[in-house]
């Protein structure tokens, strides 16, 4: 389908394509962004909930940076929990180029909103680039690779993903994966220096996909295997091969290493509602984004949070296509150009109950399945709707849908074979690229579904600490841009070749059609303060060497959808000062903080609370008195007069709290 090599050229010319198609993607992102020329330095995109959290986790890799990291993952949120980074993605590339980013900056002009806004602008960029390089290296004409370049960067999935900058970072998934399989298809000391570059890199960016990686990683090698085992290669190619690994598995080790540590320390796992909240179901491949011009087709009450999988109309139309043409080269006998198989002898004719067992099998796989999907929407989700009534047996767990499943499916295949005879299969006639690649993509889909997924999460490594399943879907669009190209790719250089002029317009209608299907509505932008405008009682509270650890109040507003996220404000202004904070927010809440919530404070602590306040060693209060309802005023007024702490500052409608001596408990 794609055996082509690339139009002839030297470097220059292709690199100079490359920058051309880098700037393409730029001027997109920048579109779809729109306004972000404008607000560059003062908004966020998409509110100030994660988008905010990471931004904190950007300063903070910055400030640890210039401290050598001696506390990288000691985050100074969540006090008394220790190592809280490990709750969430480190973002530890991300920050180090922020931070670059911001020493650059003069002083007096905003520096880290417009470094976090950057780094969102360029995913799309350099995620469409690393798609395009891939294409063209699996010898894609330019429109092709291009169009699938846009494909993979603008898609509904990173749409709705627009809060989750360290989910965006996905750049480095196509680099890693491809360089990956050219190490195995010729092992030498330059390409294992290549992926492990890409791979080390991507290792940085967070933990969701650095985890998530290794899956098609692992197809890949397998995919790969009997290649390196036909004529004893493997031995010539075990140094190499082998020190890789070695580099690999201990940066790996020793950054998952640490998550596992604090999650068996801290005592993190996910509750059984989570993987029906966050996995796919059939209907998530067929949602778009909420921003997507098109989300209005879909119903309010069938979207689901995280769970817009639909690759787009054109990425879907290209790639079925794609799928066609490998199932009609299969038939065929191959590639193209190749005579066709000898014809098998007809199979034999099967008896009635045979057929009728042929039948009823896949009827059995589809009613587990069909189980599997209803437990998933038994859940209750807004704003989704979710199913009522089921059996027992159905909503307990995925183990009897699966068990439905494999046994309908499994059972089918051996019996088809058994009775009908073997069919050769066509798979392998496929080049080893795409072959590995498209299977990492049918994995990694499969493994979205929670009736795969919970099983697996039990028995691989890792697996467990994934909340979110659906994000596997960062790996499966890659296969399916692959698809996508390949299609327009044959139809725009296949034998016979169209005539200039109707590839030209072909292209031109596609094109059209992809960039106004991939435009979202208007992004929704915040404003936020830089450093010199925070609260003035930041400022006093960083000029105190006394105060240890601060709790602030309230700890909710009622006023937001998620009244928690107030935390999230605290952090950031705390970024001036860096002082331990007993507020936070994160993927994981640990057991102190949940208590917390659940005892304090309507306006201020009670003495049990304080008393448990003084064992953590959390030494002041700040109470944002001007937050507070009327009636929670006055009882802060009273609390005051009976002296269990010390008002140290006032002003600006914030009081700051030093908490005197007592009992500790």
């Amino acid at each position: 389908m794609a055996s082509r090599t690339p139009a002839a050229g030297s470097a220059a010319g292709e690199a100079w394509r490359l920058a051309a198609a880098f700037a393409g993607y730029a001027l997109l992102a920048a579109l779809y962004l729109r306004p972000i020329w404008r607000v560059l330095g003062t908004h966020l995109a998409a509110g100030l909930g994660d988008p905010l959290f990471n931004l904190y986790i950007l300063k903070w890799v910055a400030h640890e940076a210039h401290r050598g990291f001696a506390g990288f993952w000691n985050a100074p949120f969540f006090y008394p929990a220790h190592d809280v980074l490990a709750y969430s993605d480190h973002l530890l590339g991300p920050g180090l180029a922020a931070a670059a980013f911001t020493a650059l900056v003069p002083d007096g002009t905003p520096r880290w909103v417009p470094a976090y806004n950057l780094l969102l602008w360029s995913s799309f960029a350099a995620t469409g680039l690393a798609a395009c390089f891939v294409l063209r290296r699996s010898r894609f004409g330019w429109a092709a690779a291009w169009l699938g370049g846009a494909m993979y960067a603008f898609s509904p999935f990173r749409w709705d993903q627009l809060t989750h900058l360290q989910v965006l970072l996905m750049q480095l998934i196509p680099l890693t994966l491809w360089s990956f399989d050219r190490l195995l298809a010729s092992p030498s000391r330059p390409r294992a220096a290549l992926f492990l570059g890409c791979y080390l890199l991507h290792l940085s960016g967070g933990s969701y996909l650095a985890l998530m990686i290794h899956v098609p990683l692992a197809v890949l090698l397998v995919n790969r295997l009997p290649d390196l085992r036909r004529g004893g290669r493997w031995r010539a190619a075990l140094p190499v091969l082998g020190g890789t690994a070695m580099i690999a598995a201990a940066a790996a080790g020793s950054l998952f290493g640490k998550y596992r540590e604090v999650a068996r320390a801290a005592g993190l796992h996910w509750g059984p509602s989570v993987l029906r909240t966050w996995g796919a179901s059939v209907l998530s491949y067929l949602t778009p984004s909420l921003v997507n011009l098109y989300s209005g087709l879909l119903p309010d009450f069938l979207h689901r949070p995280e769970n817009s999988l639909f690759p787009g109309w054109v990425a879907t139309s290209l790639a079925l296509l794609g799928a066609w043409d490998l199932w009609r080269r299969s038939r065929a006998g191959g590639a193209a150009g190749e005579p066709p198989a000898t014809t098998a002898a007809a199979p034999a004719k099967l008896a009635v109950w045979q057929r009728a067992v042929l039948v009823a099998l896949p009827a059995l796989a589809v009613a587990g399945w069909l189980a599997g999907e209803a437990r998933t929407w038994s859940v209750p989700t807004a704003p989704a709707f979710h199913v009522t009534g089921l059996p027992p047996w159905a909503t307990r767990n995925y183990s009897v849908p699966l068990a439905l499943v494999v046994l309908g499916c499994g059972g089918w295949l051996a019996l088809r074979r058994r009775w009908r005879g073997p069919r050769t299969p066509r798979w392998p006639d496929l080049d080893p690229w795409p072959r590995g690649l498209l299977a990492a993509g049918a994995v990694t889909a499969a493994l979205s579904f929670p009736i795969f997924f919970d099983p697996l999460s039990r028995l691989l490594p890792g697996l467990a600490a994934i909340r979110v399943p659906t994000r596997f879907d960062a790996f499966t669009n890659l296969a399916i841009v692959w698809l996508a190209a390949a299609a327009l790719d044959r139809r725009l250089r296949g034998h016979p070749a169209p005539s200039p002029p109707r590839r030209a317009l072909l292209v031109t209608v596609l094109a059209a059609l992809l960039l106004l299907e991939v435009c979202p509505r208007p992004i929704g932008w915040e404003e936020l303060e830089e450093e010199d405008d925070f609260p003035d009682v930041t400022q006093w509270i960083a000029d105190q060497p006394d105060i240890h650890a601060v709790l602030e109040i309230p700890l909710a507003d009622p006023s937001l959808p998620a009244p928690y996220l107030v935390n999230i404000s605290y952090m950031y202004y705390s970024t001036l000062h860096w002082k331990p904070l007993v507020n936070g927010y994160s993927a994981h809440v640990p057991l102190a903080a949940d208590w917390l919530t659940r005892r304090c404070c309507r306006p201020a602590p009670d003495p049990d609370t304080l008393a448990r306040l003084r064992l953590w060693g959390v030494t002041h209060l700040l109470i944002h008195r001007s937050e507070l309802p009327l009636l929670q005023r006055q009882q802060l007024d009273l609390w005051e007069s009976t002296h269990q702490a010390d008002r140290l500052y006032a002003g600006g409608g914030d009081r700051v709290y030093r908490i005197r001596p007592g009992p500790a408990y």
